[in-house]
């Protein structure tokens, strides 16, 4: 079984009803843990394989930080990847740029 754990930016959160069941053969299931979601296969190839998940914007936040996705095989956790990405709109965006019209100092 393989663990694909999904983290988010500051203000965003992801929609766990948003996952296409269908999008990829060996999915089993998704559940949140904590502000992330987790998802359960019951293994991978090394071919491509995508699961879209939706999300959306719950608060205002500037300098968004890269989050990571980790990749475990559920029983060997030695065997671990996790990758870093951020969202360039937010990750960029200062201060002034999402308070603009908005009462935030």
């Amino acid at each position: 079984m393989v663990l694909l754990d999904v983290g988010f930016p500051t203000g965003m959160e992801g929609d766990i009803t948003s996952i296409d069941k269908n999008a990829a053969p060996t999915f089993k299931q998704a559940e949140p843990n904590g502000e992330n979601i987790e998802m359960y296969f019951d293994y991978v190839t090394d071919e491509a394989m995508c699961v879209t998940i939706s999300v959306f914007r719950s608060s205002i936040v500037a300098n968004a930080k890269e989050v990571p996705v980790t990749v475990s095989d559920y029983y060997e956790t030695a065997n671990t990847l996790t990758v870093f990405y951020k969202s360039q709109v937010m990750s960029n965006a200062t201060p002034e740029d999402v308070c603009l019209n908005r009462d935030c100092f």
